[in-house]
């Protein structure tokens, strides 16, 4: 196995090194361009570790690859349903039915959607609602899930009851910017390469298929590997969270009335950190638009959103326009 690291090295280092140099571009601004190349170099990180690790560990890549873009597309089709049903959402009709006093306030939140959704050139979202009898609902928040052909945009009851109607058109403009970029389908290819990754590192699976494998050197490089992925997944979804932030501001024209609602979302889940019951729950964190569980410093720094008071700062930049 160790053998092949010149090998590993000739296929991990030119990519490895593009990948910097646009993450380095990246970070001379938080305009839209800046953060598409940093996402770019970020996703080139993701295939340089996958590269390095074909180059000598090929066998089990190729495992890991087959277990990893079939849990992708498994995902990447039925995310949309899995999603909803860990987070207890209903669908319109039955919010309505459960709360007729909201109804009217539902229905504004409709017509903001389908404004939003076509002046973003997308298909007409499906509106559901996660109602306060579920933790999540209480809190002010709201996501996207699904394909761009087959979106759901969701809204907590909190935010129903919080937010005024500036307020919910920026957040409602955040994630039909999500929907437009397609970032359903960008962190799914990124957890994809993850999932291929772990398994190609499998002790288990390596000795399976080649007896001579060392476990231990396999053991710490998993560990070190997994690390390091999860780093960068979590990096991309931060960046794609800004690329939303901007894309509400111009789809509304409105960045702060986006930021006024930033400003109460984080108030409230901060007052109120919710801990997340089952694993299928704590997998949503991302898609929030302010995550909502309680985390420590080590989930701080695997954070998938940036600071609530950076993207603050960064709408009221992006209401003074260029200078």
């Amino acid at each position: 196995m160790m053998s092949a690291w010149p090998t590993a090295l000739k296929a991990l280092i030119p990519l490895a090194g593009a990948s910097l140099a646009l993450l380095a571009i990246g970070r001379l601004g938080d305009r839209s361009h800046f953060i598409v190349l940093r996402t770019l170099g970020l996703m080139g990180l993701l295939f340089s570790v996958l590269a390095g690790v074909t180059a000598f560990l090929t066998k089990s890549v190729l495992v890991g690859a087959a277990v990893g873009l079939t849990w992708a597309a498994i995902s990447y089709l039925t995310s949309d349903k899995l999603v909803l049903l860990s987070m207890g959402a209903v669908s319109e009709e039955e919010f309505r039915a459960l709360r007729p006093e909201l109804s009217d306030r539902l229905l504004r939140v409709r017509e903001l959607v389908d404004e939003l959704a076509a002046r973003a050139g997308i298909e007409r979202p499906r509106l559901v609602v996660v109602p306060e009898e579920t933790d999540l609902g209480a809190l002010p928040n709201a996501f996207a899930v699904g394909r761009r052909s087959r979106p759901v945009i969701g809204v907590t009851e909190g935010l129903l009851r919080l937010l005024d109607d500036r307020e919910i058109r920026g957040v409602l403009g955040h994630e039909v910017s999500h929907v437009r970029n397609r970032d359903t389908l960008i962190m799914t290819i990124a957890a994809a390469i993850g999932t291929t990754l772990s398994y190609a590192l499998d002790p288990f699976i390596n000795a399976a298929l080649d007896s001579d494998e060392d476990w231990l050197t396999l053991i710490l490089l998993g560990f070190v590997t997994s690390i390091i992925v999860t780093v960068i997944v979590a990096a991309i979804s931060r960046t794609r969270e800004y690329l939303a932030d901007e894309g509400s501001a111009r789809l509304t024209g409105d960045p702060l009335g986006l930021a006024r609602a930033l400003a109460k979302i984080e108030e409230a889940v901060r007052g109120a950190p919710i801990r997340a019951e089952t694993t299928a729950e704590a997998a949503t964190a991302h898609l929030w638009i302010r995550n909502p569980f309680r985390g420590g410093m080590l989930a701080r720094l695997f954070s998938t959103h940036p600071p609530t008071e950076k993207r603050i700062e960064r709408l009221k930049r992006l209401a003074e326009g260029p200078r």
